[in-house]
């Protein structure tokens, strides 16, 4: 199950739920 949230940033919650994401990786990472 793959899900492109950065092929089609359409809808708001789209680019908040990416956003989100992102950042939950970026402190994973760091942590």
């Amino acid at each position: 199950m793959k899900i492109t949230i950065w092929h089609f940033p359409t809808s708001t919650q789209w680019r908040r739920f990416s956003w989100f994401f992102f950042f939950y990786r970026i402190v994973l990472l760091h942590n």
